[in-house]
């Protein structure tokens, strides 16, 4: 799919911010990009680490968690990731720019990527614990509020969309209002259909923060001289003799459709706050060394021991994650019954099989280990020899090469986090009521330039 723009849309103001904004991404990720394995095609793993919004920061080292919610919004994955930001960014931001002004697009996108990290954080009681520690990088959450306020403020604007076919362009036109429709009813979807890869709901939180401001930052362009009850006054004499078009918002459905979204997910929101607080969450450093290559690789994983059971986050470290995976298959990450209890056991005679990716693996463990009164493994060290697994091209899964690991586990939970994640819940619940409230009361906007006085826009 394709976006193109339909009409030439004209304000006040140069796309100063805009264009700023997307210098200063292209420049980031020349630089990202540089230390990857495919300069310029995509960023450097050590990048989205580096710089990266890793959600357990804001409870475990807040000022590190801050300064990452910032760099994070200028790191992109790879070249299309980065384009098709960039381009919706100029597609639909400069044209609001032209209209609102520099501090307000400034701001609104700011606020709009701040907004998109709350989401993401407050919706993993929903999409899972183990979100806590992926890194999140990427413009899109601020990028989405251009793209809500741009919907309350200038829905009529047409585009045309194409689509492809066997290399053949299908193309067509729509308005603004049911391209954002469509968009955000899909970003909410696929969201709670926990579709792997991408944070939708850092999405939905920059759009609806973009809804919420929409009303602050397109007020209207008032020339000097002229006074609000003056201004409101010619433009009722305007309408009447048909000279201008009535100010037209978004449509009494796109309203509706609007409104019944944003209920549901501050209801989600207001669930997650109840369910996460008899959650304990745990950051789990994790180095683990193969041994017949001396290659170490270190990795921090989050544990989340809810009401259902334990969650481990995954790693993108191959040694971490099969050490992780497999110790927590054999009930050793977590385990009630180990509570309090100091473990020490050897291979042979200590020999089991687990089961990964519906695959039996053999495990045999040396180790050392000990647990907290809730038996969660809080600190051990030892060696596990047992086989990879890997996947065919058919999906099915087999066993691989024999691996020797040494590793390194310590655990540690993370005081009040479920708290602190229960309130970002009712926070991100609040936003979202604010926002029907922008949807109920918008109206569309006339404004009054030099090149729109006689008209709304095309």
């Amino acid at each position: 799919m394709v976006i193109f723009p339909g009409g030439v849309v004209r304000g006040r103001y140069r796309p100063v911010v805009v264009s700023l904004v997307i210098l200063i991404n292209a420049l980031v990720y020349v630089y990202t990009s540089m230390n990857s394995s495919k300069p310029l095609l995509s960023s450097s793993e050590d990048s989205f680490y580096k710089y990266g919004f890793i959600p357990y920061y804001l409870f475990t080292d807040p000022y590190e968690g801050a300064m990452r919610v910032f760099t994070s919004m200028f790191i992109h994955a790879d070249v299309i990731h980065i384009l098709f930001n960039m381009y919706f960014l100029w597609l639909f931001g400069s044209r609001l720019e032209g209209f609102i002004g520099h501090s307000k697009t400034l701001l609104l996108y700011l606020l709009s990527g701040l907004t998109a990290v709350l989401f993401h954080v407050a919706f993993t009681p929903i999409g899972g614990y183990d979100a806590l520690a992926i890194p999140a990088v990427g413009a899109s959450g601020a990028i989405s509020g251009v793209l809500g306020a741009y919907l309350l403020t200038l829905p009529r604007t047409r585009l045309v969309m194409c689509w492809f076919f066997l290399l053949v362009p299908f193309c067509f036109a729509l308005s603004a209002e049911v391209f954002m429709i469509i968009w955000f009813i899909q970003q909410v979807v696929y969201g709670y259909l926990r579709l792997g890869g991408v944070a939708y709901f850092a999405h939905v939180g920059g759009f609806v923060m973009g809804l919420l401001l929409a009303p602050l930052v397109t007020r209207r362009a008032i020339k000097p001289g002229l006074t609000p009850e003056i201004l409101r006054y010619i433009e009722r004499v305007l309408v009447e003799q048909r000279i201008i078009p009535r100010s037209r918002g978004v449509s009494p459905l796109t309203k509706s459709l609007l409104i019944l979204l944003l209920l549901g997910i501050s209801g989600s929101f207001i669930y997650a706050s109840l369910t996460t607080r008899s959650t304990t969450i745990y950051v789990s450093s994790v180095s683990a060394t193969r041994l017949d290559r001396g290659d170490t690789q270190s990795d921090q994983v989050v544990l989340a021991l809810t009401r259902q059971g334990l969650v481990v986050s995954t790693s993108q470290q191959e040694n971490v994650r099969i050490v992780v995976n497999r110790l927590a298959a054999a009930n050793l990450v977590y385990n009630p019954k180990l509570a309090n209890t100091n473990e020490s056991v050897r291979c042979p005679p200590y020999y089991m099989e687990v089961e990964i990716l519906g695959v039996r693996v053999p495990v045999c463990l040396n180790m050392t280990s000990s647990y907290d009164d809730l038996g969660i493994l809080v600190e051990s060290s030892g060696t596990m020899v047992t086989r990879s697994v890997e996947i065919l091209p058919s999906g099915a899964a087999r066993l691989g090469e024999p691996l020797v690991l040494g590793y390194n586990m310590a655990s540690s939970r993370i005081p009040r986090a479920e708290y602190n994640l229960s309130y970002l819940c009712l926070i991100s619940a609040s936003v979202s009521v604010l926002a029907m409230i922008s949807v109920v009361a918008s109206r569309g906007a006339v404004f009054y330039t030099r090149e729109d006085l006689l008209g709304q826009y095309l």
